[in-house]
C-alpha cells in the first residue's frame, strides 16, 4: 500500500481529477445531475449538457494541500 504522503502533489491532483471525472460519468449515466462551480458561481450540470447556477460563492475558495489536512490518516488503496 502506497501512504499518502509518499504521493507527489502532481500525483495526488491525478487520483482525485480521475475519480471525480469517473464519478461525473456514472451520476450522468445514471441521469443524475452533479454540482461544481466555475469562478463565484456554483452550477448544476445536467446529463443532457445544460447548466444552471444554483448559488454564488461568497468566499473565494483557495486550493489546499491535502497532506496537510489528513496527513497519514488517508490510505491509498
Amino acid at each position: 500500500m502506497v501512504e499518502i504522503e509518499e504521493l507527489s502533489h502532481e500525483e495526488l491532483q491525478r487520483i482525485v481529477s480521475e475519480a471525480g471525472a469517473e464519478a461525473v460519468k456514472k451520476a450522468f449515466a445514471a441521469g443524475v445531475p452533479v454540482c461544481g462551480s466555475e469562478g463565484d458561481k456554483i452550477f448544476k450540470y445536467f446529463p443532457d449538457g445544460t447548466k444552471k447556477v444554483i448559488g454564488k460563492i461568497e468566499h473565494p475558495t483557495v486550493p489546499i494541500d491535502i497532506h496537510q489536512l489528513v496527513g497519514s490518516q488517508l490510505p491509498v488503496k
